[in-house]
């Protein structure tokens, strides 16, 4: 199996897209420290999740559904979302901010997968 490299791809993708948001912050003066929190830091994080998994579910070995690539890089990511929600502080809500961000983020794999399976799929019959 190839699942291996899913979660840390999954993890990888948020910890960049979470540590060019902090930079963001620190350097040109971004509103918040967390990448989920304003709406433009979402769509970013969204973005990079979503191609992440794109590419994840497109060049996936044949041992692996698309469901199954989207599960273990959304273990991977939602475990990223989760430490590095406690690194930047969490707050009183971080139950309820766990929760939202898991809404957010889950999709956003979710459709890159599906995307990198179409693409699987097209690149195939093209051959």
């Amino acid at each position: 199996m190839t699942e291996g490299w899913h979660p840390v791809v999954g993890a990888g993708a948020f910890a960049m897209a979470e540590g060019s948001w902090i930079l963001g912050h620190m350097l040109f003066g971004f509103s918040s420290a967390w990448v989920l929190e304003p709406t433009s830091g979402i769509v970013f994080c969204a973005l990079v999740l979503m191609l992440s998994a794109t590419a994840m579910a497109a060049t996936r070995e044949d041992d692996l559904t698309w469901l199954q690539s989207f599960a273990f890089m959304s273990i991977g990511a939602y475990g990223a979302v989760t430490v590095l929600l406690f690194l930047v502080g969490p707050g009183n809500l971080w139950p309820l901010v766990l929760l939202i961000d898991g809404v957010l983020v889950i999709p956003a794999v979710f459709a890159g997968a599906f995307l990198g399976d179409l693409l699987r799929d097209f690149r195939r019959r093209a051959a």
